[in-house]
């Protein structure tokens, strides 16, 4: 990689987390820095934290097993880490939505959700140009530029969590009535 890619690299991650942190400002109902969550909420987290825990090591070794047993390189180590933590975050994710401990109680979901939206979109678009252009697979080697693709996609699976877990509480609040 050529000294330009990576200034352009961390300074694409630079922003964008400088982006996220200040979205994430406008997402509470307090506008208080600190989130807030209850003790079932906190147990709930601290399972899924170990369970994405597991499912990033477990990828991780997959991984690792799959490219030793072959003789040419499956993905470029960037796009096997992504890939990989990608899943993890997916298993926190969905595990803590499912278990109403992903949002805060000082969180407007909706909010989250829109700021989702937007990262979905921003990384889905560079995306679709790689995969026009042919730099996604290159000799049979899964590239770096697979990595928009795969926060896109886990976004996107996360936004479809959530959309589910809010469509059942839907449905069980009508039946109470």
């Amino acid at each position: 990689m050529n000294t330009y890619y990576l200034l352009g690299l961390f300074v694409g991650l630079f922003v964008g987390f400088l982006l996220i942190f200040s979205a994430l400002k406008f997402t509470r109902t307090d506008r208080k820095r600190k989130l807030k969550y209850d003790e079932r909420q906190i147990a709930a987290q601290g399972k899924a934290y170990k369970y994405g825990f597991f499912a990033t090591l477990f990828a991780n070794v997959l991984y690792g097993i799959a490219e030793s047993s072959t003789n040419y390189l499956l993905m470029d180590p960037m796009a096997a880490m992504t890939i990989c933590i990608c899943i993890g975050v997916f298993v926190y994710a969905a595990n803590g939505i499912w278990n109403d401990a992903y949002f805060a109680l000082n969180e407007r979901p909706k909010s989250i959700v829109i700021i989702f939206l937007a990262i979905t979109v921003i990384n889905l678009l560079p995306a679709i140009n790689n995969i026009r252009h042919g730099k996604m697979i290159v000799n049979g080697t899964l590239q770096s530029s697979c990595c928009n693709l795969a926060c896109g996609l886990l976004i996107l699976a996360v936004l479809l969590v959530i959309a589910v877990k809010h469509m059942m509480m839907k449905r069980e609040e009508d039946e109470m009535l």
